[in-house]
C-alpha cells in the first residue's frame, strides 16, 4: 500500500496547529513543529497547504527536536526516521 506523502505529512502539520491555535496565542505568533517521518517518504515543498503563514519546511539534519532549554524532547534517527521542521506565523 502507497502512502501519499504530501496528503500524510501536511494532515500531520495541520492536525498540530489547529491543536495549537486552541491554545491562547498572540495572532502572528511564530509557530515551530517538528514531524517525524520514515526515513523512505521523501518530502517536497508543500509550503502553500500548510495552514501558516510565511511556512517554511526545513530537515532537522541530527534528527533532533529540542526544547527552548537545549534538552532533546525526540530523536527521530532511533526511530529510523528523519524529522522535518515545519515554522511559520499563526494566521488571524
Amino acid at each position: 500500500m502507497r502512502i501519499d506523502t504530501t496528503n500524510e505529512f501536511v494532515k500531520r502539520v495541520n492536525e498540530a496547529i489547529k491543536n495549537m491555535a486552541a491554545q491562547p496565542h498572540n495572532p502572528r505568533e511564530l509557530a515551530h513543529v517538528f514531524v517525524p517521518v520514515p526515513r523512505s517518504m521523501k518530502i517536497g515543498n508543500f509550503c502553500g497547504e500548510i495552514h501558516l503563514d510565511n511556512a517554511h519546511i526545513s530537515i532537522v539534519k541530527d534528527g533532533k527536536a529540542r526544547g527552548k532549554d537545549g534538552k532533546v524532547l525526540f530523536g527521530a534517527r532511533e526511530n529510523n526516521a528523519d524529522l522535518y521542521l515545519v515554522s511559520g506565523n499563526m494566521k488571524d
